[in-house]
């Protein structure tokens, strides 16, 4: 166990020092060596035999300092080896707490809420089903976890209507947080994700309208059942977190319920679009408030996510929510560009503030060289280079929207501080070090000329009179950046030019020359 100590004394010295005196790269050199020796000492308990409460006690402390360093496929043999060990250990059944003594006991029943938790952890964030079947779960909660008025007999709404949370007792609260979000993400689980109700390939395979119609009825109310569960989870557990975020544990936790969250919106849409395209059109209209609830939810747990995360600025913060910020950008880039809101602005704002706080954390710090070739430093560096792209996205739409120039989004985001316009500027500026790496060769490839021939020769006159395609001829300027053909008309990313390119007579020409310069799936 000196190896998981000695990851905890690791991890405690990152959260006392001051960020700006941080040194991340040895930090982080640090923590893979350390990590390396407590996976070896693992994997020999693993073939010898061993099977200890203590060894389990180490694999819980062990993911809860690298969940947000590690990949899912090395975490999931992580937590699989947890899970399984605990069912082994028979920490799931009542009886086995009988004639134990109520320390231990009582220590043991929170090993066990652990391993369910990061069970239910690893089922969100990949997609596959739990190890731990909620069937074979009868373990009692912690009896400091009953002193706030909930057992293990109550549903997700009945744990959230009957629970006294107490601001001085911060660690159970903490506790009773993450059971109730294990419970929450197994009530989406199986009553609709992995329900065989909605998911039967039987329903796609020969898809019955009357039986049809009864699934998709009963989708809405399974669906607005889980929506009021995360409503109530908004109302009273949130603001509770949020005033107590001085304690980094709490942080944490709110953390996790918001990505839960948008996890879980999205899977539903998922599955509520694949229901509603075998419904006929008469009835598809039923399940297009369910499909707007779930875009706008996650939009607004995005955003209020972002928004604590700024309101901390907090170096250690931003680099431990990296695991899941990438995601929340992609989420907001997509509702940003399908919807037009009232005050886009504050958004492009957040998103500015976030990538601000990761370029300053990376390169303006010196904290890491840029070559450095630690794995969790080229997640945080790939991260902030799609963060820059994304951002980028929102703001050419908005200008495009809004028809304002580059100065006058300048002016706009200049209101919510010197950091914001700085990002804005650098995420607008082809020659950003973000974008050194996806540029590439400027030599074109003749496939590269081809295709922008098969354009200027098939769609020239059609995008400078119908698109409106920004070029010399309506007597505006093109974005710098973007390819121009031999008409100085900039080809720039158009929705409309390129669905109409698509179904043009082009596309044929386009595919075969596309298969001819690719062998064995290798551009040549």
């Amino acid at each position: 166990m000196y190896g998981v100590l000695l990851m905890e004394e690791h991890h405690n010295t990152l959260a006392d020092t001051n960020p700006s005196s941080l040194s991340l790269k040895r930090f982080l050199e640090q923590d893979e060596l350390i990590f390396c020796l407590c996976v070896e000492y693992f994997e020999r308990s693993i073939f010898s035999a061993v099977h200890d409460l203590v060894i389990l006690k180490g694999l819980v402390s062990l993911i809860r300092h690298r969940y947000w360093i590690d990949d899912y496929f090395v975490l999931g043999r992580i937590i699989c080896t947890m899970s399984r060990r605990s069912l082994d250990a028979g920490l799931n059944r009542w009886e086995y707490y009988i004639g134990q003594e109520e320390e231990i006991a009582e220590e043991n029943r929170k090993l066990w809420w652990d391993c369910y938790w990061w069970d239910r952890w690893y089922t969100l964030n990949s997609g596959k089903e739990p190890m731990i079947s909620d069937e074979m779960t009868s373990c009692l909660f912690p009896k400091k976890v009953i002193g706030l008025g909930v057992d293990d007999s109550m549903d997700c709404l009945t744990l959230i209507d009957s629970v006294k949370l107490d601001p001085t007792k911060l660690d159970i609260c903490v506790s009773f947080g993450y059971i109730l979000l294990a419970k929450l993400i197994t009530t989406v689980f199986f009553e609709l994700l992995y329900n065989r109700k909605f998911t039967d390939y039987r329903l796609f395979a020969v898809p019955d309208a009357k039986d049809l119609n009864r699934t998709a009825r009963q989708l809405k109310v399974e669906f607005f059942k889980i929506r009021r569960i995360f409503l109530g989870v908004q109302d009273k557990l949130i603001p509770f977190l949020k005033q107590h975020f001085e304690n980094s544990r709490i942080f944490e936790l709110y953390t996790h319920f918001e990505f839960s969250k948008v996890c879980c919106f999205q899977g539903m849409e998922s599955l509520i679009l694949r229901i509603q395209n075998l419904l006929q059109s008469s009835e598809k209209v039923g399940l297009d408030i369910c499909i707007k609830q779930t875009r706008l939810q996650t939009f607004e747990t995005s955003v209020d996510i972002l928004t604590e995360i700024l309101r901390l600025k907090d170096s250690l913060h931003i680099m431990k929510c990296s695991w899941f910020l990438y995601a929340i950008l992609l989420r907001i880039t997509s509702y940003f560009i399908e919807n037009s809101r009232e005050d886009p602005i504050y958004h492009l704002s957040l998103m500015c503030g976030v990538i601000a706080l990761y370029n300053d954390l990376l390169i303006n710090s010196n904290n890491i060289d840029v070559n450095d070739n630690n794995a969790f430093y080229k997640k945080l560096k790939n991260g902030t280079t799609m963060s820059f792209i994304l951002t980028r996205i929102c703001c050419q739409v908005y200008m495009r929207s809004q028809k304002i120039s580059e100065e006058l989004l300048f002016h706009e985001l200049k209101k919510y501080g010197q950091a914001c316009l700085n990002a804005v500027k650098a995420v607008l500026d082809i020659a950003c070090v973000w974008y050194e790496n996806i540029i590439g060769d400027h030599k074109e490839s003749n496939f590269r000329k081809e295709i922008l021939n098969i354009l200027d020769r098939d769609m020239g006159d059609f995008v400078n009179n119908n698109i409106g395609v920004q070029g010399k001829k309506d007597g505006t300027l093109h974005h710098e950046g973007f390819p121009v053909n031999s008409s100085g008309v900039s080809l720039g990313l158009d929705f409309i030019s390129l669905e109409n390119f698509v179904t043009s007579d082009s596309l044929p020409d386009f595919l075969n020359l596309f298969w001819d310069e690719i062998e064995l799936g290798i551009s040549k």
